[in-house]
């Protein structure tokens, strides 16, 4: 056993992302650990429509940080939350100003909105196409339950699971 002393510690046990728990998240959705290794964006390819919008489901920090890289690398993006402004938690007035700084930038916010499951449809007619849907609960319409939504990437930015067992478990190894 190592003893190690210090003035201050800091124990950063780490974490991971989660996928929210609808079914065809694990199949079809990534996080953030994900995204900084796509080998493929969804851009428009030789005069090509997009293939459809990247999806962001959360809008907390790291959600609209990407939000903003995904925009900036060009690609339609769509960010899905259940409250009526982005990052829960902060000033009020500073929510609604950085709402209105991502609709400047292009980026589709979309407030009162929820994903329950995800669809999959082949179109067999050439070209076969492959299309991935998720199916969105909306809070805010009383008229509409609930839409389809097209998409190519969905990025979940829901939370993190604390990484402390796993950690704890390493540490016993080396001792």
């Amino acid at each position: 056993m190592r003893v190690l002393t210090a003035r201050h510690v800091l124990v950063a046990t780490g974490g991971s992302a989660v996928k929210a728990a609808i079914p065809g998240a694990e199949e079809f959705a990534i996080t953030s650990d994900d995204a900084l290794v796509l080998e493929d964006l969804p851009l428009p390819q030789g005069g090509a429509p997009p293939r459809g919008p990247v999806v962001l489901v959360g809008a907390g920090y790291i959600s609209l940080e990407f939000a903003g890289i995904f925009a900036g690398l060009g690609c339609d993006v769509r960010v899905l939350y259940r409250k009526e402004l982005p990052l829960a938690g902060f000033d009020g007035e500073c929510r609604g100003h950085v709402a209105e700084c991502m609709r400047g930038r292009g980026i589709s916010m979309m407030p009162g909105t929820s994903p329950t499951r995800h669809v999959f449809f082949l179109r067999v007619h050439p070209p076969v196409v492959p299309r991935l849907f998720v199916v969105l609960k909306l809070s805010f319409l009383s008229a509409l339950s609930s839409v389809l939504l097209g998409f190519s990437i969905e990025f979940f930015s829901v939370g993190r699971n604390s990484t402390r067992e796993e950690n704890k478990k390493l540490m016993e190894k080396e001792t």
